[in-house]
This record gives C-alpha cells, sequence and structure tokens, in this order.
C-alpha cells in the first residue's frame, strides 16, 4: 500500500496523468465515430412494384377495347411515366392505340387501367397485327430501357414494363406444318418389328398431311398483300418471345417467294417416301423414314423462320438426317460420300454462325414481341428495317458490312452448292440412295 502511494506522488512530481491513454483512445476514435455517423446513407423508402395483368391482350376485330390493370403491389410509392405502343401497321401508322395520360403516382396497393383499341389502318386478306405496350415505372426489378424514352425522375434509368398486344386471325398453321412430320417418328419407333411393312404406309402419312396443309396455305395464300398493307408483307405470323435471356423469338411468317417453297418441300418428301416404297427390311426401313421425317421438318422450318437463331436451328436439323441417309443407305461409297458432305457442309454452317453472331452484336437495340427490351435483336425483318451496318467499324481491316457478305455468301456458297466448293455434290448425288437424291435436286 505504502509503494503505491509513493509511485502515484512520483508520477504527480513528473506531471505524468494516469488516466491520458484513455483519454488519448477517446479522442482518436471520436472522429472516426463522427465519419461513420457522417457517412451513413439517407433513409430510402421502400420501393414501389408493378405488376401488369394481363400480360397479353387479344382482338379479333378492328375496333375492339381491351382493358390493362396496373397496380403497384410494392410497399412503396410507385410513379409511372410514359406509355406508349410499338406495332408494325401499314404506313408507319400504329395499328394499336392506348390512352394518353401524364405521370402519375400509385399508392401501396393502388390500381390504375389502361385501355388499348385496335385500329388497323388496313383490314384488307389476312391481315395480322404484332405489337407491345410498353409503361415506364421506376420500378427497379424492371428492365431499363433500350430505346431513348423520356424518365419518370430526371437523371434516372427509364425501366419499362411490356404487354404484348395481338389482332387478327391467330393462325398456328405453319407450326402445323412443319412440325407434323415429327409426330410420325414416336409411331414408327412404337411400332411392331413384325409388321414392319406398314411402316411405309405410316411414313407416307406423316408427309402428306403437311402436303395438304401446304395446299390449304396456298389456296388461303393472298397474293395480294404486301408490306404496304403491314406486318412487313408476312402472313400466317407467329411471333412470341422463345429465350428472352438470348433476344430469340419463335417468329414464323411466309410472302410470296418462301409459300412456293413450302408447297414444293412438302410435295418433294411425299415423292421421297413413294420412291423409298420397295426399301427392304433387312435395309433398315424404319430408321430411314424417321431420319426423312426429321429432315423434312428442318427443311420446311428453313422456309417459314423469320428469326436468324431458329433459322440456323432448322438449317443445321437437315446437316445430320442426310449425313446418315448417305452414310447407312447409300451407295458402295457411300462412307467416303457423306463424310465429305459433312465436313464441306459444317465448314459452310460455322461462316454462317459467324456471320449471324457479327449481325446480331452490331445490331440496334429493341423490343421483344412482348416488349421486353433487347440490347440486340436475331429478327430478320428488324436487321434489315432498322440497322445500317454500313457505319460499323471495320473489322481486320475490312468494311462490316463486307465482310459479314463474305462469310454469309461463302457458307451459304458451299450448301448450294456453287463452284469451286461444289465437289462434295457429285459423290452425294452419285452414293445417296434415290429418294435423298430427289431431296439434293430438289430442295437442298
Amino acid at each position: 500500500m505504502r509503494m503505491n502511494t509513493a509511485r502515484s506522488r512520483r508520477r504527480r512530481a513528473a506531471g505524468v496523468n494516469p488516466g491520458w491513454p484513455v483519454l488519448a483512445l477517446a479522442l482518436v476514435c471520436l472522429p472516426a465515430q463522427s465519419k461513420a455517423v457522417a457517412e451513413e446513407p439517407p433513409f430510402q423508402p421502400p420501393p414501389g412494384r408493378l405488376a401488369l395483368s394481363p400480360r397479353a391482350l387479344s382482338f379479333d376485330q378492328p375496333g375492339e377495347v381491351r382493358t390493362v390493370t396496373l397496380r403497384n403491389v410494392g410497399a412503396g410509392p410507385l410513379r409511372l411515366g410514359l406509355v406508349r405502343t410499338l406495332t408494325a401497321g401499314a404506313q408507319g401508322i400504329p395499328d394499336f392505340v392506348v390512352d394518353q395520360r401524364g405521370e402519375s403516382v400509385l399508392a401501396p396497393g393502388q390500381s390504375a387501367s389502361l385501355k388499348v383499341t385496335s385500329r388497323p389502318l388496313v383490314t384488307v386478306g389476312r391481315r395480322q397485327s404484332f405489337g407491345a405496350l410498353l409503361v415506364e415505372a421506376d420500378d427497379p426489378r424492371l428492365p431499363a430501357a433500350t430505346l431513348p424514352l423520356p424518365t419518370v425522375r430526371p437523371g434516372a434509368e427509364p425501366r419499362v414494363a411490356g404487354v404484348a398486344l395481338r389482332a387478327g386471325p391467330d393462325s398456328a398453321l405453319l407450326s402445323w406444318l412443319v412440325f407434323v412430320p415429327l409426330l410420325g417418328i414416336p409411331i414408327l419407333l412404337a411400332w411392331p418389328r413384325r409388321r414392319e411393312r406398314a411402316l411405309r404406309w405410316i411414313a407416307l402419312g406423316a408427309t402428306a398431311v403437311p402436303l395438304l396443309l401446304a395446299g390449304w396455305l396456298v389456296a388461303e395464300f393472298d397474293p395480294g398483300f404486301s408490306a404496304a398493307h403491314g406486318n412487313f408483307g408476312f402472313q400466317f405470323v407467329q411471333h412470341v418471345v422463345w429465350l428472352p435471356t438470348f433476344n430469340v423469338e419463335y417468329y414464323v411468317g411466309v410472302d410470296g417467294l418462301s409459300v412456293g417453297l413450302v408447297a414444293l418441300t412438302a410435295l418433294i418428301s411425299v415423292i421421297a417416301v413413294l420412291a423409298s416404297w420397295s426399301l427392304p427390311a433387312e435395309r433398315q426401313p424404319r430408321g430411314f423414314f424417321i431420319l426423312l421425317l426429321l429432315l423434312e421438318t428442318g427443311m420446311l422450318g428453313v422456309f417459314v423462320a423469320l428469326d436468324l437463331f431458329l433459322f440456323y436451328v432448322f438449317w443445321e436439323v437437315v446437316l445430320l438426317p442426310m449425313y446418315f441417309l448417305i452414310g447407312l443407305w447409300g451407295g458402295p461409297r457411300r462412307e467416303y460420300a457423306a463424310i465429305k458432305f459433312f465436313l464441306y457442309t459444317l465448314a459452310g454452317a460455322v461462316l454462317i454462325l459467324l456471320g449471324i453472331l457479327a449481325l446480331y452484336y452490331a445490331s440496334a437495340s429493341t423490343y421483344l414481341a412482348d416488349g421486353t427490351p433487347a440490347a440486340h435483336t436475331l429478327d430478320m425483318v428488324k436487321l434489315a428495317r432498322d440497322n445500317d451496318f454500313g457505319t460499323q467499324a471495320p473489322l481486320f481491316g475490312l468494311p462490316f458490312s463486307h465482310l459479314v457478305w463474305v462469310l454469309l455468301f461463302i457458307g451459304f456458297a458451299v450448301k448450294v452448292p456453287l463452284v469451286p466448293v461444289h465437289t462434295w455434290l457429285p459423290d452425294a448425288h452419285g452414293e445417296a440412295p434415290t429418294a435423298v437424291s430427289v431431296i439434293l435436286a430438289g430442295i437442298l
């Protein structure tokens, strides 16, 4: 006790305060705490959430009115801004009209409605209309707009939600025509081995149905319908979003050129089955007819696809059936002919794929069929109408449009084929079975 007292006296005599370390630590921490308090973000109110119902509207007759409900399902207020429609109307005039409204605010749980009217300028023939209703809101969950739009808040990034709009006859004729041959494949697979003679009749029925549908298509096709009437001149259109992550759409339709090619493909497919009527049982007619039906689906799909990804899928579906049809049912040099055909067409397919990717990444931003913003597009119509690839920066010292043209030209020249990349064709024709030679000469 005396020693501690003496030690304290010596510290006071030397002018040392025993509490200075605590005081110094407090002085150091105080500015840090003040800075932490100063850097705390300001209070952010909970955002509003936009819910649209329904997400697609169909109109059967011109002048019909449909209602879209906008509801704030979030915990905070929701600001609504621009409302507009995107359509491919005749002469550039929209086919759909929506109520114009200024900026508004929806409280949590509050709803509002928009009235959309179908008003096509032209109603001739098989007039179809496809478009989207865009609603701008400050909902952070919504995708950012890809086209210039006024924002609901100065300095904020515009975000939009979409509703798909469709008017006119909703025809699935092309989809049935393309995919009906595939319905015959499971029947062929399940058919008993002891009754293999009936396989040819199943294959004939699976190809006869598309021929009948093609006849209906030609009969209902309006040759006077053009791009001036709207929908870019295509008829029997189906246009829906397929893979939104990759901006891929299921987009099919026919014009005056493709409708004839579809009918020709359906006719030659029936002729190919008849040409294989005497195929003996030991030559595996089951596998032959399965590949023939798969080949027909690929050929028909190529002529109706209006999305480049969909087109490429159908284009490559043709490759494998042709390879096996030549390599397994061909002549004495069938393996050489099949491998040569495969290598040539595979090289052409790679060049076509490079050209498609170049066009995709150079394309301008747009919207998908349901109003989803898309930074790029594979829509053939939009690629041709809304893009000027001549203004793109050169690649490898060559103009962008010239380079892409060369890639696509060589790729398709191999497939057609054209001189000097035609040397696979004589071997394929000479070794292929009769039905495949008919398809090579008449379609491929």
